[in-house]
């Protein structure tokens, strides 16, 4: 048995029964995944979805463990919350597992293309699993505002060094967790900066399959292989939507991020399929809230060359250049995809 655990309110949703859905369809291993709700509205929806493998908490369980969580939650924004709430999170979870077990916390926005369990092996014989941003080179700048590693995904061993790891990490957010960088610090993500230098047994994520997102994707070769998504050769096994934003039920925003470069064959393979996933969780939150208009940002400014992924239907209405692609979307591709169809 795997476990696994996220956590999210009703504006993500619809991507983490996307995850999950990536989840049933590629995991080889039996699973379970712990959803800690962050509203009523979410707690509610999984248990309509009812779905077997989805163990629901809610937000003030976790929240009654740690009585250090009173202070942050009534002075930062709720963004700044939720990263404080991180290793609180995972602690909370791994408290409920055996001895010696493993805990792999997702990201809401994470979506697997393969089985990750050739990945996950990486934890053998080790405490805790990091893996990092990998910056394509002209983004290289960012390690120094946005950290080494990301918090998208982490493993960890139900064990002393495993927990002595969270006891830091917990401490640390406690005290200091904003949406800025400061002093090295930033969120809950820069505090990973050093953890291979200060604890033993961490091991850094080798995969080149894992982890892939746009920061880190203009300078990699993608291709479809018999249905499977491959980079540097490697299937994908996790992508990280990160900076994804539906405006609406017919146009996402690809990157709001103008930096973020994007390979045709990223946004032909990846970023329309997963599209299309959303929207069909998002079909299915209406069947159960018809009022429900949760989850998307009609609010987010675009920026010149902008790249955006829509319906036909709303590409035919704009005086836009556009690619058809399938299931009924068009890619406008702006000055942020990269045209040349790099193949490995």
């Amino acid at each position: 048995m795997r476990n696994y655990c996220t956590y999210f309110d009703r504006n993500y949703i619809a991507r983490a029964l996307a995850l999950l859905e990536s989840l049933d369809r590629h995991e080889t291993t039996d699973f379970r995944l712990f959803v800690v709700c962050l509203d009523e509205v979410t707690r509610l929806l999984l248990g309509k979805r009812n779905h077997p493998r989805v163990i629901p908490i809610a937000r003030h369980e976790v929240e009654r463990h740690d009585p250090d969580l009173v202070a942050p939650r009534s002075e930062r924004s709720v963004a700044e919350y939720y990263f404080t709430l991180t290793p609180t999170v995972i602690r909370r979870i791994l408290d409920l597992l055996p001895a010696d077990e493993t805990l792999v916390y997702l990201d809401a926005d994470l979506y697997f293309f393969s089985d990750p369990g050739s990945m996950l092996k990486e934890l053998d014989g080790n405490s805790i699993l990091i893996h990092e941003h990998r910056y394509s080179p002209e983004l290289a700048y960012l390690e120094q505002i946005s950290g080494r590693f990301n918090v998208g995904l982490l493993g960890f061993r139900n064990d002393t060094r495993g927990r002595e790891v969270l006891d830091w990490w917990r401490a640390r957010c406690n005290e200091w967790c904003y949406a800025r960088t400061e002093d090295g610090k930033m969120g809950d993500q820069m505090y990973l900066d050093d953890w291979p230098e200060r604890f033993g047994g961490v091991k850094i994520l080798e995969d080149p399959g894992g982890g892939v997102a746009p920061w880190n994707q203009a300078h990699l070769n993608f291709a479809e292989e018999g249905g499977i998504l491959k980079v540097q050769g490697h299937p994908i096994v996790f992508f990280h939507f990160h900076a994804l934003i539906p405006l609406n039920r017919q146009v996402y925003l690809l990157a709001k991020h103008g930096t973020y470069a994007l390979p045709l064959l990223s946004v032909m393979f990846a970023y329309a399929p997963y599209v299309v996933c959303l929207e069909r969780w998002n079909d299915w939150i209406r069947t159960q809230m018809p009022a429900a208009g949760f989850g998307y940002w009609q609010d987010q400014p675009l920026f010149p060359g902008a790249a955006l992924l829509l319906t036909k239907q709303a590409a035919a209405t704009l005086p836009l250049q556009s690619i058809a692609l399938k299931e009924g979307w068009a890619l406008v591709p702006g000055t942020q995809v990269r045209m040349a169809a790099t193949t490995a």
